[in-house]
């Protein structure tokens, strides 16, 4: 589904992505390991067409996604759910959960989808009508989410679902990413830092460091691995 290689990605004239080879297969999770600083959001952010490439392809379903610009590259099925939520504050949920479904084929199914998204997260649909900058931290990453999903994607990349939220949160969060993987077939990448949490939903994962894959495996193999337990695990 989604092949990259030899991806090199620069601020400038400074390297931040090296020779980077990655694969996510239709309906795996993938998890992307790194510390503060080692590429992730660069990553994805390239992937998602926010920035271009120095040198290497991105290849989407046959097709190259180095060239297009960011809303192109939602057309094809590929949203990108942002570190920090980046919502609109001053307007209501289903105003912000609207505002996904801005392509054609995707606003003229946006009442079907929204109440897919509201069975998804059934706290959304109780506080709609509700502006969003009045939604908790767990709330507001998860209409970060519903907001991608109105989109109708295929490949969901997500950067780090955890920070700044309680344990219990987090988990619930990662529940319902696992379900739409399960019921609805949705292809996950997910960029995140809480090794063991995202492991356990993952099938691979990739770890970079300095802007590098250090490591490639499944997701109980990195667990074992003494990389992983050093660096993220702390053990």
């Amino acid at each position: 589904m989604l092949d990259i290689k030899k991806l090199s990605v620069a601020y400038e004239t400074i390297p931040v992505l090296h020779d980077l080879d990655i694969y996510v297969g239709k309906g795996e999770t993938v998890a992307l390991l790194g510390s503060n600083g080692a590429g992730k959001t660069t990553f994805l952010n390239t992937v998602a067409g926010m920035m271009k490439p120095k040198s290497g392809s991105i290849y989407y379903n046959g097709e190259s996604l180095a060239e297009l610009p960011p809303h192109r590259i939602v057309y094809k099925g590929v949203v990108l759910i942002p570190e920090g939520y980046r919502l609109f504050p001053y307007m209501t949920v289903k105003e912000n959960l609207y505002l996904g479904a801005y392509q054609p084929h995707a606003w003229k199914k946006k009442e079907e989808t929204l109440k897919w998204v509201y069975e998804l997260f059934p706290s959304l649909y109780e506080r709609s009508n509700m502006q969003a900058s009045f939604l908790s931290g767990g709330e507001q990453q998860m209409l970060c989410i519903g907001r991608g999903l109105m989109s109708i994607p295929e490949l969901v990349m997500v950067d780090e679902p955890s920070i700044g939220l309680a344990p219990l949160l987090v988990e619930n969060i990662y529940k319902s990413l696992d379900q739409l993987r399960k019921s609805e077939g949705i292809t996950i990448l997910i960029a995140e830092q809480s090794a063991l949490r995202v492991l356990s939903y993952a099938d691979r994962g990739y770890v970079l460091q300095e802007g590098k894959v250090i490591l490639e495996d499944t997701s109980e193999n990195l667990k074992n691995s003494d990389i992983v337990k050093q660096a993220y695990l702390g053990k």
